[in-house]
């Protein structure tokens, strides 16, 4: 191995080793050896990075908030000017985060501590990173913040685009330009930050002063596309408005057609940029964008309309080599048709089906892998992809298999989960009248009794019938039962209001009656109603049969939910899609995965293994056991 003070006659490889090094760990190697102490100092001043995680511009060089703000405050007031000019010098770049501007987080003087490097030239980085929310800026009248942002403007108006390039990330729009130099901008994430009193969607269309929090994110079109136009050296450009927000107002897409093609105009106009990055509608599910000739690269995601999909289809993208398209998370609430003619609405983009696309000549394609029952994505939008850009090769066709049967798997998922809520009930009916003899809990079936008829009927269904008859058949039931509670709460209600003033003149009589006897006398007004012995009786039955079933519903729900079991039938079914198999289906899955878990519970009783505890709760509810 070579000793540290050769490594130190070798720059070029101590450069290399030391770009991978976290600051702690290079600040350690600048005190271990005397030789190696210019480079390390060198590398410890190249970037400034001032955030906190887990969103940290440069994690392994971050400056943490809020103590480490304190300690670099404090080590920069105290700096000598001979060694301040020659450890800046070194910076090459600056990142600013949210933290460094959060009302919460920041330090005061900070801000004017780098602002005055910037003005006394001692700061001239070449990359400057920024990530902040629109109030932070537009809204600080303390100037915690703002000198530095002002200064950065100032130095950047003397540099020219080769030699400085701006990234920032925020929901800002109408106030960019009076805090920064957009010809410098050469990447801009606009993102729509989740609402609160301190942030908003994106910015209302107005007056660059008059920034403000705005529940129409269709009203700053004209504004962006205005915006746009003076970023002649933009290179990446992501947009997501926060589909999920219930504040953003839905639209027709004929109602600002015109402010859109404004802002297809400012995209066509455009000669560096090379990213486009789409991860939500853009302000409409029907709008495609048509991406500038110098686009190499573009990701879409969000929920879009089968109209925009009929547009993505028909659409050559030429000169893009890299194309990635998201999958929604199954977690998100995803309504689009608010923005859709009552036509349009009838149509689902699950099953809708491209047929083909235009698209050639991808080096790389990405799909999104579905976590869900529905990807929001046209059906056979990846069959498309790869029949139109066969070099793409094998790990495509995986990557399209694979969300294929992911999709069916957690289909199937949802069917197993049903059929445990489904049977559930009818075990508990079948184990009432066990306990209608008034034997204890200890002396019902035990748990291995109760899984094996679970288990049977999960396989079959009730009576050997299919599941969906089942679940028809127990929802047509369960109809009766609520229109039966109707007509017993409204019988009740009459009985009770005709029994009230008769039970105030016998009480004004001083005759002693009490509850239970206004309670019988209502029971036998309503002739068939059981006495309240007899309910007593069925209550208490019915609780041990539910705590007997539920222990079991416990043990099957949580071996359905081994990930173990779902990854492995994702790789089954992966394979045998990429073997060009097409005849599987989500009750044929359910099936197989009903006799695994049967298989598993099985096996780990024979061997010995830990068992689910088959306890009993004092009280008789029972959640859903669905996810």
């Amino acid at each position: 191995m070579a000793s540290l003070v050769g490594l130190s006659q070798a720059p070029e490889t101590l450069y290399l080793i030391l770009q991978y090094l976290m600051n702690r760990d290079i600040f350690a190697l600048l005190q271990t050896c005397k030789s190696l102490h210019p480079a390390c100092q060198r590398e410890l001043w190249s970037s400034l990075s001032f955030e906190g995680p887990p969103f940290s511009i440069y994690p392994d060089r971050a400056i943490c908030a809020t103590k480490g703000f304190t300690q670099f405050l404090q080590s920069g007031e105290t700096m000598l000017s001979d060694e301040l000019s020659q450890t800046i010098g070194y910076t090459r770049f600056l990142g600013l985060g949210n933290s460094f501007f959060d009302s919460r987080r920041r330090r005061a003087g900070l801000s004017q501590l780098l602002a005055g490097w910037f003005k006394n030239g001692k700061l001239a980085p070449r990359v400057v990173e920024l990530r902040f929310r629109n109030p932070d800026v537009v809204r600080d009248t303390k100037k915690e913040v703002t000198p530095v942002v002002l200064e950065l403007k100032n130095y950047s108006q003397t540099k020219t685009p080769k030699e400085l390039s701006i990234s920032i990330r925020t929901d800002m729009v109408a106030s960019l330009p009076r805090f920064f130099d957009l010809e410098k901008i050469t990447k801009y994430d606009l993102v729509g930050f989740p609402r609160s009193e301190r942030s908003m969607s994106l910015c209302r269309r107005g007056p660059a002063s008059n920034d403000s929090s705005s529940n129409d994110a269709t009203s700053n079109i004209v504004e962006l596309a205005e915006l746009l136009a003076q970023m002649v050296n933009l290179k990446h450009f992501l947009w997501n408005g926060d589909s999920r927000a219930y504040y953003r107002r839905k639209a027709m897409l004929e109602e600002f057609s015109e402010d859109l093609s404004i802002l297809q105009g400012a995209f066509t106009n455009m000669r560096n940029l090379e990213v486009l990055v789409l991860l939500d509608y853009f302000f409409h599910p029907s709008f495609f964008l048509i991406p500038p000739k110098s686009v190499k690269k573009v990701e879409y995601g969000g929920p879009l309309s089968h109209i925009w999909w009929k547009r993505f289809a028909a659409y050559p993208f030429t000169g893009v080599e890299d194309m990635k398209i998201n999958a929604i998370r199954h977690a998100e609430p995803v309504i689009i048709a608010d923005h859709l003619s009552l036509h349009d609405r009838d149509v689902d983009i699950n099953t809708f089906l491209l047929e083909d696309v235009a698209v050639v000549g991808l080096k790389k394609f990405t799909m999104g892998i579905c976590e869900g029952i529905r990807n929001y994505r046209p059906a056979d939008l990846g069959d498309c992809i790869i029949r139109r850009n066969p070099a793409l090769g094998d790990s495509v066709a995986r990557a399209v298999a694979e969300d294929r049967a992911s999709m069916l798997v957690h289909k199937s998922y949802r069917n197993v989960m049903d059929r445990i809520d489904s049977v559930g009930p009818t075990l508990v009916n079948r184990y009432l009248p066990q306990y209608m003899d008034g034997r204890s809990e200890e002396e019902g079936p035990d748990l291995d009794q109760i899984t094996k008829e679970y288990l049977d009927m999960m396989a079959h269904g009730p009576d050997t019938k299919e599941m969906e008859t089942w679940k028809s058949a127990r929802k047509q039931a369960r109809d009766f039962a609520q229109r039966a509670r109707q007509q017993f709460q409204g019988g009740l209600l009459r009985c009770s209001q005709l029994l009230q003033n008769e039970y105030a003149l016998r009480i004004a009589n001083g005759e002693d009656v009490d509850q239970n006897a206004f309670t019988n006398e209502c029971f036998r007004m309503f002739s068939k109603w059981p006495d309240l012995d007899d309910v007593h009786s069925w209550s208490t039955a019915k609780g041990k049969a539910d705590r007997a079933v539920e222990a079991c519903t416990r043990r099957l729900a949580d071996s359905v939910r081994r990930p173990d079991d779902k990854r492995s039938l994702i790789k089954e079914y992966a394979g045998k899609f990429l073997e060009g198999e097409d005849n599987a289906r989500v009750e044929g899955v359910a099936d197989e995965w009903v006799q695994k878990i049967a298989k598993g519970i099985w096996e780990d009783r024979a061997e010995g293994r830990p068992d689910y505890t088959y306890g009993m709760r004092d009280d008789s509810s029972i959640g859903s056991v669905s996810d």
